[in-house]
Formats: C-alpha cells, sequence, structure tokens
C-alpha cells in the first residue's frame, strides 16, 4: 500500500454541487455567469437520470432553435392548434439568428409579431435557457447526465436574508423502460425537458454524422461544430481553448438572464408564454 497512489483533482464546492477539474493545471475559475453568481435571488438545483447518449447530441440541441415549433407543439402551451405535424408552429418565426459572444454562441428567435427571445450557450457544454442552466456532463462517450441550476430572483430585487446551499431535487425519468438502449426503450414525452432527451436518445449513442446532410436552419450546429473542432485542434497544440477564465475576480458574464426574466410575449398571439431551449 506505501507504493499505491492514485490521482487526485482540485474540488470546489460551489451553487450546492462539488465542481472537479479534470485538466492540466493551473485549474481555470468557474465562469461568473449572471445565472450563477447573482445575488439578489435564490438557486435551486435539478439532477436528470444519465441519458444513453453522446454529450454533443444533447449540446446540438442548443443550437437547434429551429426545432421548438416543431417537437414542443403541444397546444397546451399554446393558443391554437399548428397546421400539421410537419411545419408545427415553423411559420410563426420570421428570423432565426446566431452570434459569437465572450464566452459562447447566442442563438435568437425573432417571432413575425415582433416578439424574439435570446438565450447562450457557454462553450462547451451549459445552455442557458429561461433563468436556468442545464449543465451537459459526459460520464464517458456514450452517456450524459445533465445538472440544471435554476436562479429565483427576489420579488423586490433585494438580497435573500440568508444564504445557503442550492435546494436540490431529483427530475423525472425520461426513459420509461429502464436499463434498455433505444429501440427497445420506451420514453415519456410528458414534458419538454423529455421530449428533447428521447429525441438525442433514439438517435443512437453515438450519431453516425457521416450521413447527416445540415442545412439552412442547422448553421448553429454547424457553427457549434466548427468550433469544437477549431479548439481540439488547439488544445493538441497546446494552446488555451476558448472561454477557458483564469482571472478569479473577473466581471460577471451577462448572458441576458434579465431580459429572460422579464421577456413576456403579448397575450393572444401563438407563441409560447416563455422561452424554451
Amino acid at each position: 500500500m506505501k507504493n499505491v497512489k492514485t490521482a487526485a483533482y482540485p474540488v470546489q464546492l460551489f451553487m450546492g454541487m462539488y465542481w472537479a477539474y479534470l485538466g492540466p493545471l493551473p485549474a481555470p475559475v468557474i465562469p461568473h455567469l449572471d445565472v450563477w453568481v447573482r445575488r439578489d435571488g435564490t438557486r435551486s438545483i435539478a439532477v436528470y437520470p444519465p441519458m444513453d447518449c453522446n454529450l454533443l447530441q444533447a449540446q446540438e440541441n442548443s443550437v437547434d432553435p429551429a426545432h421548438l415549433q416543431v417537437l414542443h407543439r403541444d397546444p397546451s402551451f399554446r393558443k391554437t392548434r399548428p397546421v400539421n405535424t410537419t411545419r408545427g408552429f415553423t411559420d410563426d418565426v420570421s428570423q432565426l439568428e446566431f452570434y459569437m459572444i465572450e464566452y459562447g454562441i447566442m442563438k435568437k428567435r425573432t417571432y413575425v409579431n415582433g416578439f424574439f427571445d435570446e438565450h447562450p450557450i457557454l462553450f462547451p457544454n451549459v445552455l442557458r435557457v429561461q433563468a436556468g442552466t442545464e449543465i451537459r456532463v459526459p460520464i464517458d462517450d456514450k452517456r450524459t447526465v445533465i445538472f440544471e441550476a435554476f436562479f429565483h430572483q427576489s420579488a423586490d430585487g433585494s438580497l435573500p436574508r440568508r444564504s445557503g446551499r442550492a435546494a436540490r431535487g431529483e427530475s423525472g425519468a425520461v426513459q420509461a423502460t429502464q436499463n434498455a438502449l433505444h429501440p427497445y426503450a420506451r420514453m415519456n414525452l410528458d414534458t419538454i425537458p423529455a421530449q428533447d432527451q428521447a429525441m438525442w436518445a433514439t438517435q443512437g449513442q453515438i450519431v453516425d454524422r457521416t450521413i447527416e446532410h445540415l442545412s439552412f436552419s442547422d448553421r448553429g450546429i454547424a457553427l457549434f461544430l466548427k468550433l469544437v473542432f477549431e479548439n481540439i485542434a488547439k488544445v493538441e497544440r497546446g494552446e488555451e481553448p476558448f472561454a477557458v477564465y483564469r482571472d478569479p475576480h473577473h466581471a460577471m458574464l451577462d448572458t441576458k438572464l434579465q431580459e429572460a426574466i422579464d421577456h413576456r410575449a403579448p397575450t393572444g398571439i401563438n407563441t409560447p408564454t416563455y422561452t424554451l431551449g
């Protein structure tokens, strides 16, 4: 036993979770996203069961806003029913935009009535949507788990009277049939996250991208994959990858969280009353 050793890694307690850094030292700091560090509210954590799919299948969803009007067309969220199951509510959207920001990619969806929503991905594996963040963590090449951290702004914008660990809860299982892979597994489709995760898992654990054809609405995915390959090459050259922060005192990063909190679609229109992935 005197000769047995194992690697040790830096660990930090942050936002009610333990964060481990497994890369080369020195360890970077956890980015100061507004949704993670703003003090005028409280936070809660939801943990999803592991999914049988590669991380990238989940993360590509974050830069694919066109899927919202088709996959999440449940009329319980809408004033009317879709034209058909193929187009869904696609015609409600006038423009999809993607632009680079300091820490990732911002996507913007503009509706024909002028309403718009924006939410970013923190490269490479975090999505800020509504007042929360989905932190997608690879277990291995074929499995992924999601930790979702929510920010709850105080009613008057004041600091909470006391601070402590974020409240934590378990999210419902997406697979109705556990310990089975597609096509033998059966999926729940009764919630928005379950609908997303069912689409990721039913593609297979690792999608064969040699046979896919990205189109105009997929340009966010193409931009994301370009970043992935560019940063793999950077790391192989010994360079610093994109969106790594070293300064523990760096300024808070604006994810347009307040815009998401304040935004409400006008009543009586055929758009969701809150922003979805």
